[in-house]
């Protein structure tokens, strides 16, 4: 399916890998080619949740939301704030099961189904090229920077900030089915996307989800709190109890769970705020991660697409209080989020959804032959300046470990 998806020159390629979670719907879920295409909210507001969308929205994308916010670091990746495309073919594999369904009003679907199972496979000689990443901020500014987030908390301004570092390759050339075969073999994920259109392309390996939407119900899960892995089963689940009783990752986590309750509660029944999962941990192959879940009954008077606008960006990429930890970003961020921090899914003919949360992710333009990912964590008053790089730098490997091997 991988590789016959490579052949349009718009796709979204979405892998569940497996993992059980409190919604899933499809195991895997592909759109190919496209029939229209949307670049505005007021564009897809009629469509949304009556046909198949699949596409993104930017981290940027708080700029048409907020009027008075602003991007004015450098941008690496250079595409647009906001894309949705209708496939011209739909195919899915319900989670839990093996069967392949298939959908199209253009072609045959025996005919897509037999270009599926003979598709030659092109990915397997292909090797990433060794790159050399460059980040935007150094160690020094970096922890210069968890110092002015530290005062704006001390000065009463917020209570906790998502600070991010960008880092770079130019010169690539790259395979992108190879790479994100490789990438999501190396590191599954529940949110997995290779995600293409005209000259960009999102590999992602993203163990968070945004926002879905199930009949009537939201479900938010926003993830906070990070600890790495041991191949010592011991120390592995010594590390994970370690997480689980973390004072400080516990209040980032209950900081960004209130945050998206509140979020929810713009678009949801009042009094249908729930929380079924609270600082859960969950286990992936590189880190244990604490997960919160909070659910909402959608209000009758409002839209599919108004329930996800109201609560972007996400919390957990952001912080506390939402609007002035997004104007502190702006002034200390050297480098536009663009889809990191973004959004990238679907919605289906029912007025069901699901976004994940563009993180772990390689960001590639064909045109300028950039390759580009960002890092990065919640900051708090109990934040040490030195571990939080730590934490930048745990993050990076499971991505510049494909480049870099030694």
């Amino acid at each position: 399916m991988l590789n016959w998806t490579s052949q349009f020159g718009i796709f979204a390629y979405l892998d569940n890998n497996e993992y059980p979670n409190l919604l899933n719907r499809y195991e895997l879920l592909v759109g190919a080619g496209a029939s229209r295409q949307y670049r505005t909210a007021a564009a897809l507001q009629s469509v949304f949740g009556s046909r198949w969308l699949f596409g993104h929205i930017n981290y940027d994308y708080k700029n048409v939301l907020v009027a008075e916010l602003g991007s004015s670091g450098t941008a690496l990746l250079e595409n647009e704030d906001l894309h949705f495309f209708e496939p011209e073919i739909v195919a899915y594999i319900p989670f839990g099961t093996t069967r392949l369904h298939l959908e199209s009003e253009l072609i045959p679907v025996e005919q897509v189904f037999e270009a599926i199972i003979h598709c030659e496979d092109e990915t397997l000689q292909w090797r990433p090229p060794q790159l050399q990443f460059h980040r935007i901020l150094s160690s020094r500014e970096y922890q210069e920077r968890v110092a002015i987030v530290q005062e704006h908390i001390r000065k009463g301004d917020c209570y906790e900030l998502n600070l991010c570092v960008a880092s770079y390759a130019r010169e690539c050339d790259i395979n992108i089915p190879a790479l994100f075969q490789i990438l999501n073999h190396q590191n599954p994920a529940p949110f997995a996307a290779l995600y293409q259109y005209e000259h960009f392309a999102a590999l992602c390996s993203s163990p968070e989800r945004f926002l879905a939407k199930q009949g009537c119900q939201l479900l938010a899960q926003p993830m906070k709190g990070t600890i790495r892995r041991s191949a010592d089963p011991i120390e592995d689940e010594a590390l994970k109890q370690q997480l689980q009783s973390d004072v400080k990752e516990r209040a980032e986590n209950l900081m960004i769970a209130d945050l998206m309750r509140n979020d929810l509660a713009i678009s949801c029944r009042t009094g249908s705020i729930a929380v079924p999962e609270l600082l859960r941990v969950y286990s992936f192959p590189t880190l244990h991660t604490m997960i919160s879940s909070i659910t909402g009954t959608l209000k009758d008077e409002k839209s599919a697409l108004q329930a996800l606008l109201s609560a972007f960006p996400m919390g957990s990429m952001t912080g506390a209080p939402k609007r002035i930890v997004m104007e502190i970003i702006d002034a200390i961020e050297p480098a536009r989020r663009e889809l990191y921090s973004g959004c990238i899914g679907y919605c289906n003919p029912n007025g069901d959804f699901d976004f994940n949360v563009v993180i772990r992710s390689l960001l590639y333009n064909r045109q300028t032959r950039t390759l580009s990912y960002q890092t990065g964590g919640a900051i708090t008053i109990d934040s040490v300046a030195d571990k939080e790089w730590d934490e930048v730098q745990l993050k990076a490997v499971a991505l510049e470990r494909l480049f870099n091997p030694s």
